[in-house]
């Protein structure tokens, strides 16, 4: 329980800080992650089982990550987009190895999300900076 509390409010306050402060690659980044956490909770089977429903949150999380990481100046998509394909494999081990215990695979498959939230942190924070050093030399 603990753990969920957790996630809920790193996650809400990591999308609302995005939200607020981040220029536009942050805020569509905020979006995905939203997107990809919301339409994961429906197919959650608590991890007994292959969780093919979150693994197509994931892909489309990973897909749009990449294309943020391609398309923007940022660095934050390319360590999200790392840290986010660990997720997507872990699913594909299970999926292929079937075995694991739920816990673990619980474990392993949520982990990641915390270095994701952290990246999109870092991101917006590396975006305020440069902002107001920009809007100081233009004074």
């Amino acid at each position: 329980m603990f753990m969920t509390i957790l996630f809920a409010v790193s996650f809400i306050l990591t999308i609302i800080y995005a939200g607020i402060y981040g220029g536009k690659p942050e805020r569509v980044g905020a979006a995905a992650i939203t997107l990809s956490a919301v339409s994961s909770v429906p197919s959650s089977t608590f991890f007994a089982s292959p969780e093919f429903g979150v693994l197509i949150a994931d892909c489309g999380l990973i897909v749009i990550l990449i294309i943020l990481a391609v398309k923007t100046d940022r660095f934050w998509p390319i360590w999200a987009s790392g840290f986010q394909m660990v997720s997507v494999v872990t699913h594909i081990a299970v999926a292929a190895q079937s075995d694991i215990l739920p816990q673990a695979y619980a474990m392993f498959a949520t982990f990641w999300a915390y270095p994701v939230l952290a990246s999109l942190v870092w991101g917006t924070l590396q975006h305020r900076i440069i902002a107001a050093n920009k809007h100081a030399s233009d004074i």
